[in-house]
């Protein structure tokens, strides 16, 4: 079962308590979430269905930018979005569990992590 109501109480609960003591934490999560949602629109941004072939990957290795189909450029979206709320959730679990500091940790990383897929996405969309 993929919805369960005492994992959602808590993690209401966890807001809860973030909201009220810990604005540090809540603007880091804002932040990740308009990082996440600026990765998620990118891609969309710059779709263009009728090119059958866009630029989708780049590699040092071999020949460096790789054609592909313009639903693969999809997954920067999908990966965004996933990443920047489940992150955002486990911050908020790590902060009850682990404390303020542990979920500050975890949630920079993140948006450390998201801020590099988007220089790689904008190197990808850049050549197109």
């Amino acid at each position: 079962m993929l919805y369960n109501k005492h994992i959602v109480k808590e993690l209401v609960s966890d807001f809860k308590s973030i909201y009220r003591n810990d604005r540090k934490v809540l603007i880091t999560m804002m932040i990740l979430l308009i990082a996440g949602a600026v990765l998620f629109m990118l891609p969309i941004l710059n779709l263009n269905p009728a090119i059958s072939k866009t630029w989708v990957r780049y590699s040092d290795i071999n020949s460096g930018y790789a054609e592909g189909g313009w639903w693969y450029l999809m997954s920067f979206s999908v990966l965004a979005a996933l990443m920047s709320l489940g992150h955002c959730l486990i911050g908020a679990r790590l902060y009850t569990k682990r404390g303020s500091s542990v979920a500050m940790l975890f949630l920079i990383v993140s948006i450390v992590i998201v801020l590099i897929a988007a220089a790689y996405l904008l190197k990808i969309l850049g050549r197109g």
